[in-house]
């Protein structure tokens, strides 16, 4: 069971949980329902990483540093940066 949940990306804390600690099924199910959050975010992150990625590879701009799209999406990530600093 360990095994199987640690492919799953649970931690050995939601594991213990899961088999040992939480013997009913809203304790058990709060514990997935994070793990599952946790994983969609993860999921959302590196889709966004490997949009990036590509517009990179299949951009028809000589330095993708000057590209529109990229300039305007590093925009984006220091416009959030900087409101979460004030």
């Amino acid at each position: 069971m360990i095994v199987l949940g640690k492919k799953a990306g649970l931690s050995l804390d939601d594991l213990a949980i899961l088999f040992t600690r939480a013997p009913d099924r809203t304790t058990r199910r709060e514990v997935l329902e994070a793990h599952r959050d946790r994983l969609t975010d993860k999921i959302a992150r590196t889709r966004a990483a490997l949009d990036a990625v590509t517009h990179v590879l299949e951009c028809d701009a000589e330095d993708f540093r000057t590209c529109p799209h990229f300039r305007a999406e590093l925009a984006g990530v220091l416009d959030t940066r900087r409101g979460h600093l004030s």
